[in-house]
C-alpha cells in the first residue's frame, strides 16, 4: 500500500487536477482552479487497512507561520506549510491510544485541542507557542473526555461531542459514562472545567435525539448535528441550562445521516453535509434566528459531486462566498453561493484518484475512503486537506482567463515558446468539446495535470509564473478527442 501511495501521489504534488469554466466569478469567462502547491505524507506509518491519516485543522502563529495539524492512527503531526511548496514536519506526538482511525482537533489562543474516538484515549493539549521548534503536552488527561467523536471551541468554552468518560477502570468490563455533550470552561486553557453536559432531548414526552455527533458553535449558539435524528440548535448563554431553540428534522430535501454544518460569517447562511453515499450538500437561511424566529428557517438549495454516482459528503466549510467541501471519493471541492439559491460547482481538486482507476464501477464510491477534512481559514489563502491514505495535501485557489473567438476550421495548439514567466496557451478548438493539458518536466513528473471544456472557438490563458517554474525544459502534451500532441518547451 505505501508505495502504491507514493507512486500516485508524486505524479500530483503541483497539479491543477479540475477547472470549471465559470463566468461571472472574476471577469467574463474567466476559470477557477485548484492548485496543488505542496504535499506532507510517510510511507512508513501505521495503517489500518488503507487508512493511516485522519482529520485536520489549520493554525496560524503570531509570527503569521502557518501550520497543519493532523492525525494519524497513532499520533498528531505538527506541519508547517508557510512554504505551501515545502511542508515540513515540525513535532509530532503520540495519542494515548495508538489504534484510532478518529482523530479531531480544534485551537484556542496558543494551544491546539486534541480528542480521539477509540479505544482508552484522551483529551490532549498542546502549547504551540514554541514552534517552529516544537510543541509541548501540557495536558492529557482521560477525566473530561476518554473518548470524543469531535470538538467545538466557541470563545472560552469547550465543547465535546458524543463524549465518553470511563467512570470505573477495569480490563474486562469497565464502565462507561456516555454523554450527549460536554461544556467545559477555558478560564485556564491549560486545565479545562467542566461546566455541563447534555441530556438527550426529550419533547411533549418524546425522545427527539441522542448523541451529538458534530457541533458548530458561534456567540453561545450551538448547531449540532445529530445523525439520522436532523440537526438541532440550542441556545448556551447559560450552559447549566441550554434551550433547545431550532431544529431541522427529516424529511427535509435529500436528508440522511446529519453529520456537520457550518455557519456563514454574517450568520444568514447555513451549509451542512449528510453523511450517506448519493446525499448532497444543503443551504439553509438562518437570518430568522437574530429576530428570535426559529420557525422561519428556511431551506435553499442542495448541491453536491458525482451525487448520482454515490459520492459522500464529510465536511464542509464556508469562506466568504464560498463552500470548501471533503469528500471522501473526490477530494475537495468548492462551490460558489453567491447565490444560495444557485449554488455552482467551481473547483475540485480530487486527493484520491485511486477512486478512478478501478476497472469494478461498482467499487467506485463503495466505501469510505480519501478525503476526510479541508481547512480553507489561512490568510495567505493557503488550503489544506488531510486524505485517509495520501496525506497532508496544500492547495490555492487560481484564477485563469480565457479569451473565446468564433469559427475555428481545426483543433490547433499555441505556444509561447521559449518563455520566461506565465506561460501563453491558445487553443483552438473546432468543436466543442474536452481538452486535457499535462506539463512534464525533464524528470517525467507531471506539473500540471489540466481539464478544461472547451466550447467551439479559440481560446487563451495563461499559466502564472508562481507555478513551480525553473529554468529548463518542459514537454506539454494537449489531447482532445480529435487531435494529440507534444511540444517541447524551454523556460528561461
Amino acid at each position: 500500500m505505501a508505495s502504491r501511495r507514493k507512486n500516485i501521489l508524486i505524479l500530483l504534488s503541483m497539479s491543477y487536477l479540475l477547472a470549471i469554466p465559470y463566468m461571472g466569478f472574476a471577469q467574463e469567462k474567466d476559470t477557477i482552479m485548484l492548485r496543488f502547491k505542496g504535499r506532507w505524507d510517510n510511507d512508513k506509518l501505521k495503517s489500518l487497512g488503507t487508512q493511516t491519516f485522519s482529520s485536520l485543522w489549520g493554525w496560524t502563529a503570531p509570527d503569521k507561520r502557518e501550520y497543519a495539524i493532523m492525525g494519524s492512527i497513532d499520533s498528531i503531526y505538527f506541519i508547517e506549510i508557510t512554504d505551501s511548496e515545502k511542508p515540513v514536519l515540525r513535532d509530532a506526538e503520540a495519542g494515548r491510544y495508538n489504534r484510532c482511525i478518529h482523530r479531531e482537533f480544534k485551537t484556542y489562543k496558543n494551544y491546539c485541542y486534541a480528542v480521539a474516538d477509540e479505544g482508552p484515549s484522551s483529551l490532549q493539549i498542546f502549547d504551540m507557542q514554541y514552534l517552529p521548534d516544537s510543541v509541548h503536552k501540557v495536558y492529557d488527561s482521560d477525566t473530561l473526555s476518554t473518548r470524543a467523536h469531535n470538538l467545538f471551541i466557541d470563545n472560552d468554552k469547550l465543547y465535546l461531542a458524543d463524549n465518553k468518560v470511563i467512570t470505573v477502570a477495569g480490563s474486562n468490563s469497565p464502565s462507561v459514562a456516555f454523554y450527549t455533550l460536554v461544556v467545559a470552561s477555558l478560564q485556564n486553557p491549560e486545565n479545562p472545567v467542566k461546566l455541563s453536559h447534555l441530556e438527550p432531548a426529550i419533547v411533549n414526552d418524546e425522545f427527539i435525539h441522542a448523541e451529538v455527533h458534530d457541533i458548530f458553535v458561534r456567540n453561545d449558539t450551538a448547531y449540532c448535528s445529530n445523525g439520522n435524528y436532523g440537526l438541532f440548535i440550542y441556545n448556551y448563554k447559560d450552559p447549566q441550562k441550554p434551550k433547545l431553540i431550532a431544529s431541522i428534522q427529516p424529511p427535509y430535501p435529500d436528508h440522511g445521516y446529519n453529520h456537520s454544518s457550518w455557519l456563514s460569517a454574517d450568520g444568514n447562511t447555513m451549509v451542512f453535509a449528510d453523511e450517506n453515499h448519493g446525499k448532497q450538500l444543503k443551504l439553509y437561511d438562518v437570518s430568522a434566528l437574530k429576530t428570535n424566529q426559529p420557525e422561519r428557517l428556511e431551506y435553499l438549495s442542495k448541491m453536491g459531486s458525482n451525487a448520482n454516482k454515490g459520492s459522500i459528503a464529510h465536511n464542509s466549510f464556508i469562506k466568504g462566498n464560498l463552500v470548501y467541501a471533503s469528500y471522501y471519493h473526490d477530494g475537495v471541492v468548492v462551490f460558489d453561493i453567491s447565490d444560495p439559491d444557485k449554488p455552482k460547482l467551481l473547483a475540485k481538486g480530487d486527493t484520491y484518484p485511486a477512486n478512478d482507476t478501478l476497472s469494478d464501477l461498482s467499487k467506485r464510491y463503495y466505501s469510505y475512503e480519501g478525503c476526510w477534512n479541508v481547512y480553507p481559514f489561512f490568510p495567505s489563502g493557503n488550503i489544506i486537506a488531510s486524505d485517509m491514505t495520501n496525506g497532508l495535501f496544500v492547495m490555492r485557489l487560481d484564477t485563469i482567463h480565457l479569451e473565446n473567438k468564433t469559427s475555428i476550421a481545426e483543433n490547433k495548439v499555441q505556444v509561447v515558446n521559449p518563455f520566461r514567466e506565465n506561460l501563453d496557451i491558445k487553443i483552438n478548438a473546432a468543436e466543442a468539446g474536452e481538452w486535457q493539458l499535462e506539463l512534464l518536466d525533464v524528470t517525467g513528473h507531471i506539473l500540471i495535470n489540466q481539464k478544461i471544456h472547451f466550447p467551439a472557438g479559440s481560446h487563451s490563458f495563461k499559466i502564472p509564473a508562481n507555478s513551480g517554474f525553473r529554468n529548463g525544459m518542459y514537454v506539454l502534451r494537449v489531447k482532445s478527442s480529435q487531435k494529440s500532441e507534444v511540444i517541447k518547451l524551454i523556460h528561461l
